[in-house]
C-alpha cells in the first residue's frame, strides 16, 4: 500500500516507534485496498467511500472525528491521564485495513471478524492499540456469517476509536470532512 496516503494521519502519531510500525504494517497491506470501497454493498458509510479508494476515504474521516474527540476530551481532567492519542490514532489507521480479510484481492465483502485480524498486524509489539482495534465494531459484534463474537469497547479509548468509525461512517458524512 502506498503509505504517502495516510501520510497526514501517520504524522499525528508523536511516538516515533509506534509510527514506524504503523507505516510498515501499511507497506505490508496489499495495494488493492488503497480501490477497495468502504462498504461493498453500498449499503452502509457515506457515498464517498463507497467507491474506489472508500477504505482509504473512511480511514481518513474516522482519523479526523478521533482528532476531534481526542481534542475535545483533552480539556477534562481526568482525560488527560487516560487518554493516549498516539493509540488511538494508530488504531483508527489499522481499523479496517483487514475489512476484506487476509485475500482482499478475491475477497468481495467485509469479513466479520475484520477487527481482530486487523490488531493481530500489531499486537505483539503494541497490544495496547490492538485492543482498541478489536472493539471497534461496538455492537455489531457478531454475525450469522460468522461464529466469532468480538469484543465491545469497554474503556474510555476504545469508545473513542467506536465512535469515531461509527460517525465517519453514517450517511449524511460528506466528502468535506476529508479537507
Amino acid at each position: 500500500m502506498n503509505v504517502e496516503l495516510l501520510r497526514r494521519e501517520l504524522n499525528l502519531i508523536k511516538d516515533e516507534a509506534l509510527k514506524n510500525k504503523v507505516e510498515a504494517i501499511l507497506q505490508n497491506i496489499p495495494e488493492v485496498m488503497e480501490h477497495k470501497p468502504s462498504s461493498p454493498s453500498g449499503r452502509y458509510h457515506p457515498d464517498f467511500d463507497n467507491s474506489d479508494g472508500g477504505n482509504i476515504k473512511h480511514t481518513k474521516a474516522v482519523v479526523k472525528v478521533a482528532e476531534k474527540l481526542v481534542d475535545g476530551f483533552s480539556s477534562w481532567d481526568y482525560a488527560l491521564h487516560s487518554i493516549n492519542a498516539d493509540h488511538i490514532y494508530a488504531a483508527c489507521i489499522l481499523h479496517d485495513m483487514c475489512k476484506y480479510g487476509t485475500d482482499p484481492d478475491t475477497a468481495t465483502h467485509t469479513v466479520h471478524e475484520h477487527p481482530k485480524l486487523a490488531g493481530d498486524l500489531i499486537r505483539s509489539d503494541y497490544p495496547h492499540v490492538a485492543f482498541l482495534i478489536d472493539s471497534h465494531m461496538g455492537k455489531w459484534n457478531t454475525s450469522k456469517y460468522s461464529n466469532v463474537t468480538l469484543p465491545v469497547p469497554v474503556t474510555f479509548m476504545q469508545k473513542i476509536v467506536h465512535i469515531a468509525d461509527c460517525i465517519a461512517a453514517q450517511k449524511w458524512i460528506s466528502d468535506k470532512i476529508l479537507d
